[in-house]
């Protein structure tokens, strides 16, 4: 019977035994770094009320996307064949 597939993570995780976790790490930070660039453009725009708002809403945002980035970067134990 063959091996199961790998969990969606292991691409990151393949990176980073190969020797690639620099270039994943860089390309991670080039690209946050123009997103949350533009990000901030969108909320210099807002005054008053309307910025608040703004402000609430690309927070939550982030901090969801932070998360799911987390989450695929991370090494979990137990998905590694034998812990």
């Amino acid at each position: 019977m063959p091996p199961p597939p790998p969990p969606p993570c292991s691409n990151a995780y393949n990176m980073v035994l190969h020797k690639y976790g620099p270039r994943l790490y860089e390309g991670l930070i080039r690209t946050l770094t123009a997103h949350l660039t533009e990000v901030a453009k969108k909320i210099e725009e807002k005054e008053g009320a309307p910025f608040l708002r703004e402000l609430k809403k690309r927070w939550d945002e982030h901090t969801k996307s932070s998360q799911m980035i987390r989450d695929i970067l991370m090494v979990r134990g137990g998905k590694r064949g034998g812990a």
